[in-house]
């Protein structure tokens, strides 16, 4: 969802309050939404990846190859984080009791 939309304005606020129906272990699934929202939130059909693409283009200028590129860059970022944000659950990082 956050890679079309806001994280903060509509994923976090449309998934955590379903997330206690889902699963006993809440507080895994709350951070890997809010750790996913904020890893797509760079893609440049989301509203910080549209962002950084105007003021890009906006301040420099760039050929439409450079804006091609800058676009692709930003999209495989997005994905990349996304990758590793999945990895990440799997091993299980984000049911970790730091603090207690």
């Amino acid at each position: 969802m956050s890679f079309f939309t806001s994280g903060n304005g509509v994923v976090i606020p449309t998934l955590i309050p379903i997330i206690p129906s889902l699963s006993a272990s809440s507080s895994a699934l709350v951070t890997a939404v809010g750790m996913g929202s904020g890893a797509a939130g760079i893609s440049p059909f989301s509203v910080i990846g549209g962002h950084m693409m105007s003021c890009y283009d906006s301040i420099y200028k760039p050929l439409e190859e450079d804006r091609t590129k800058t676009f692709n860059n930003l999209l495989l970022f997005a994905v990349m984080c996304i990758v590793c944000n999945a990895i990440l659950s799997l091993v299980g990082i984000y049911s970790l009791r730091i603090f207690g």
